[in-house]
C-alpha cells in the first residue's frame, strides 16, 4: 500500500482526525476514540498518513499515578511490597477500509510504546508500571492487535446511559447520624479525606491524587457526598461532563457499614438533579460487568446498559518493592 510516514499532531490535522473518526464510527459505532486534547497533550498523539490521507492514530496518557499519602504510606501496598500499579493507557485507531491494518498499528504501536517509557520516567519509583487499552466489545480486531502484544485482560465494564428529561427528585433521607454536603474538594485535606476512604473500597485499584484532579478539572465537576458525626466520609457521587450533551456521573461507592440504607441512591439522584440543571440531555456512567449490585442499582434508577468495554493491560516497568526507607 505503500510507505506508512508518522507525524506528530498539530491543529491543522483536526479536521483529518474528524474524517478518522467518521470512518471508524460508521463501522464500530461506540469505538472508543480519543481527541487529541489541549496543546500539551500534543506530544503524546502521533498520526499515521498514507500520502495525504490519514490512516491511523495513536495517543498515550498516564491515567493513574499511586500517590503517597500524609502519613507516608503509598496506595497499592501491603507489608512493602507493591500490589498496584501506575498505568499508562494507548488509544490506536485505524482506518478500516485500509489494506494493511496491522502495518499501520504495528508503527503506532511501536511510536506509542517509546513514548511510555519515556513518560514513565516521570513517575515516582514505588510502584510497577502497566500499559493497559481499552476497546469496546464490537473491536475485536483491534483487541487482537493488542493480545498479540502479550495484553492480557483486566476486566470488562457496561457502559450504561440514561435520560435526563424525566429525572426523579431527590426525596428526604433522613439519617441523623449523617450530613449530606455538595463540595468540589477545593482543599488538601478533602483531597486526603477522599483518598483515604476511596482506597478502602477499592484497594487493588485506588483513584490516586493524579486522576482525582483529572476529574476536579473536568467541566462542571462536584461531588455529593455523606459525612458522620466525626467528619468522616461514608459515601460519595462525583458528577461532571462527559462531552457538550451529556454529563457523567463518576466514582460513586458507599462505606460496607452504611449500604443498603438508600444512600448510594440518593446521591445519584441529587447527581442527576444537578447535571439535567446544568442542561444535559442524559447522562453516562461505567460499572464492571461482574458487580450485579451496582448493575441493579442503576437500573433501578432508569440507567441502561449501551455497550460493554474490555479492558487490557500488560507490566510495562517491573518495581519488586517499596523501600520503607
Amino acid at each position: 500500500m505503500g510507505q506508512i510516514v508518522l507525524k506528530p499532531y498539530n491543529d491543522s490535522c483536526h479536521e483529518q482526525v474528524v474524517q478518522l473518526y467518521l470512518a471508524v464510527t460508521a463501522k464500530f459505532k461506540h469505538a472508543i476514540f480519543w481527541w487529541p486534547g489541549p496543546e500539551e497533550n500534543h506530544n503524546n498523539v502521533y498520526l499515521a498518513f498514507h500520502g495525504e490521507i490519514l490512516v491511523g492514530k495513536g495517543q498515550v496518557e498516564i491515567i493513574t499515578i499511586q500517590s503517597q499519602d500524609g502519613a507516608g504510606e503509598y496506595e497499592g501496598t501491603k507489608d512493602g511490597i507493591v500490589a498496584n500499579y501506575h498505568q499508562i493507557y494507548m488509544n490506536i485507531k485505524v482506518r478500516p477500509e485500509v489494506s494493511n491494518q496491522e502495518e499501520v498499528f504495528h508503527l503506532l504501536y511501536g511510536a506509542l510504546y517509546e513514548r511510555a517509557l519515556v513518560l514513565a520516567q516521570d513517575l515516582p519509583k514505588t510502584h510497577s508500571v502497566q500499559m493497559c487499552v481499552g476497546n469496546h466489545q464490537e473491536e475485536q480486531e483491534n483487541s487482537a492487535f493488542f493480545e498479540k502484544r502479550e495484553f492480557t485482560p483486566m476486566y470488562r465494564q457496561y457502559e450504561m446511559e440514561k435520560e435526563l428529561n424525566s429525572v426523579q427528585e431527590a426525596p428526604n433521607l433522613h439519617i441523623p447520624e449523617l450530613r449530606f454536603i455538595q463540595t468540589a474538594l477545593e482543599s488538601s485535606d478533602e483531597e486526603q479525606r477522599y483518598l483515604r476512604t476511596e482506597s478502602t473500597i477499592w484497594p487493588e485499584n485506588p483513584i490516586g491524587l493524579h486522576r482525582l484532579r483529572r476529574l476536579k478539572g473536568s467541566t462542571d465537576f462536584t461531588s455529593f457526598a455523606a459525612i458522620d458525626l466525626d467528619s468522616q466520609l461514608v459515601a460519595s457521587v462525583m458528577v461532571c461532563q462527559e462531552d457538550e450533551k451529556t454529563g457523567s456521573i463518576e466514582e460513586v461507592f458507599v462505606v460496607p457499614a452504611w449500604r443498603k440504607k438508600g444512600i448510594a441512591t440518593h446521591l445519584i439522584r441529587y447527581g442527576l438533579q444537578y447535571l439535567q440543571k446544568k442542561g444535559y440531555a442524559a447522562a453516562r456512567l461505567s460499572v464492571l460487568t461482574k458487580n450485579e449490585k451496582a448493575l441493579e442499582l442503576y437500573q433501578s434508577l432508569g440507567f441502561m446498559i449501551s455497550g460493554e468495554e474490555h479492558r487490557y493491560g500488560k507490566e510495562l516497568i517491573k518495581a519488586e518493592s517499596l523501600s520503607r526507607g
